[in-house]
C-alpha cells in the first residue's frame, strides 16, 4: 500500500494545519465565514470558485515562504532556538529548517477569519492511504485565551476546544531535529516579509501526525491564534 503526506492549515492566531503525502481529492468545510480552503499541489491548485475567497492558489508545494492562510501574509519557515537555553526563539541563532518530510508535499490553506468559530471544521480526503500532519500553533491552550510570548516555547495544551486532537489519534512528532531532544516545529513570519528558515518569526507550530485516507479537523474556537 502506497503511504503519502499532506500538509493542511486550519484557521487562527494559534495555527493549526495538516500536510500530506497523497494527492487531495476533497476538502470539506462547515461552519467557516465563508469557507475559502486551497489546495496547494504545485500546479493550478484547487479554489472552490463558489465561495466568496479572494486568493488564489499559488501552485506551490509546501516548502519554505509558501502562504500559510487564504486571507493572511503569514509564511511557513523553518524554527529557531535560544542558543543557550535550547528553547523556541523568534530571536534563536540555532535554526532548524522545516522538517524534510513536510516539504514538497501537498498542503491546504483555509481562511484565518474563522478561527473564531466554534463549528468550524473541515475534512481532508486523499486519494491513497496518507500520511498527514498537523500544526498546532505552540500558544494555544484550547481552553481559554491563547498564550502569550512567554508560553510560545512548549507545546500547545489540548485540552477544551483541542481535546479533539488526542481523542482523534494524532501523534507528536519527534525525528531528532530540535536541540535537547524535543520534538519537531516549524516557524511562522506574519508578515511574510522575510524570507529563509529562521528569519523573521513570530510564531511557532508544534507537528503531529495520523495515517489514514482522511482526517477532520475542528476548531479550536479562539479569538486569537494561527489555526
Amino acid at each position: 500500500m502506497i503511504n503519502k503526506q499532506l500538509i493542511c492549515t486550519l484557521s487562527s492566531l494559534i495555527g493549526a494545519g495538516a500536510i500530506a503525502n497523497g494527492a487531495v481529492i476533497s476538502v470539506t468545510e462547515s461552519g467557516g465565514e465563508p469557507e475559502r480552503s486551497i489546495v496547494e499541489n504545485g500546479g493550478a491548485g484547487i479554489f472552490d470558485a463558489s465561495h466568496s475567497g479572494t486568493n488564489v492558489a499559488d501552485g506551490t508545494l509546501f516548502g519554505e515562504d509558501v502562504n500559510v492562510f487564504t486571507d493572511r501574509t503569514h509564511e511557513h519557515n523553518g524554527a529557531a532556538f535560544d542558543a543557550t537555553t535550547g528553547l523556541l526563539s523568534t530571536a534563536g541563532t540555532n535554526i532548524i529548517s522545516l522538517p524534510t518530510y513536510l516539504v514538497g508535499n501537498e498542503y491546504v490553506r483555509f481562511a484565518n477569519d474563522g478561527r473564531d468559530n466554534a463549528s468550524y471544521n473541515y475534512t481532508v480526503t486523499t486519494d491513497v492511504a496518507s500520511t498527514f500532519y498537523l500544526l498546532l500553533d505552540t500558544r494555544a491552550t484550547g481552553a481559554g485565551p491563547d498564550r502569550t510570548a512567554e508560553g510560545m516555547a512548549s507545546d500547545p495544551l489540548l485540552e477544551g476546544g483541542l481535546a479533539w486532537v488526542t481523542a482523534d489519534g494524532w501523534s507528536r512528532v519527534n525525528t531528532g531535529i530540535s536541540p535537547d531532544g524535543q520534538a519537531d516545529y516549524t516557524g511562522v513570519d506574519e508578515g511574510g516579509e522575510s524570507v529563509g528558515a529562521g528569519v523573521g518569526l513570530n510564531t511557532f507550530y508544534a507537528v503531529f501526525s495520523k495515517t489514514g485516507t482522511s482526517v477532520t479537523l475542528q476548531d479550536p474556537a479562539n479569538a486569537g491564534g494561527n489555526n
